[in-house]
């Protein structure tokens, strides 16, 4: 959904995305993605960027304000219209993606490979990456974007620190990290504080509770 919700996009197992106007109900436009489920799908609307994600290891980016100019414009985009970004994250499945609210252009997701990592769809790139000794079942973000927290495979929840330099809210900020766009690899951070409680097996839900500054997790114990 846009942030101004008038518009709503929509993806499914045939690989087509959706657009919609939301007051209308209108169908505006499709195109297929890909020949695969579409998984989670996200916006960055600072950089006209719509961020799709396939049962696969990648964070795939089409230009945003292209396909609307094409949908309002009444142009056909065809069968299939290529992403112009395709960002590698690793070798391995990702199981769980989340966007951070209030900093829409970082994203965390969680891979068979035991690592999290933080996207920058800004720089279009892994800007921060944490390893496990188990894998990291699903994630959930608090609302200051300051943290990342995440429910493990062996019931752990654990909770890491985003690096506040990647928030790109402010121009001048955002156009400091423009400029150092081609820098080094992510670094490998190992700073993480674990809660007391865990559960008997996997972590297979997690939120945050903003008013509260509670977490509240659920596992394949049946405990919460």
């Amino acid at each position: 959904m846009s942030k101004d919700s008038e518009i709503c996009y929509g993806g499914g197992n045939n690989g087509f995305v959706y657009v919609w106007l939301v007051n209308t109900g209108k169908l505006i436009g499709k195109f297929k993605a890909a020949n695969k489920p579409i998984k989670m799908m996200y916006l960055y609307e600072r950089d006209r960027k719509l961020c799709i994600s396939l049962y696969d290891s990648k964070l795939h980016l089409w230009d945003l304000e292209e396909i609307l100019i094409k949908f309002f414009g009444s142009q056909e985009i065809g069968d299939s219209y290529s992403p112009f970004r395709i960002i590698d994250i690793n070798n391995s499945q990702l199981i769980d993606i989340q966007q951070l609210d209030t900093r829409d252009n970082l994203i965390a997701s969680c891979s068979v490979d035991k690592t999290l990592y933080i996207t920058d769809l800004l720089q279009e790139k892994v800007v921060q990456k944490f390893s496990f000794e188990v894998p990291v079942c699903v994630l959930s973000f608090d609302s200051e974007g300051i943290f990342v927290y995440c429910g493990l495979m062996d019931g752990r929840v654990c909770r890491l620190s985003i690096d506040e330099k990647f928030n790109s809210i402010s121009n001048n900020k955002r156009n400091e990290i423009l400029q150092n766009k081609d820098q080094e690899e992510a670094p490998e951070i190992s700073d993480k504080f674990y809660f007391e409680e865990k559960h008997l097996s996997k972590v297979t839900c997690i939120c945050y509770l903003e008013d509260l500054d509670y977490i509240i997790s659920g596992g394949d114990d049946g405990i919460v």
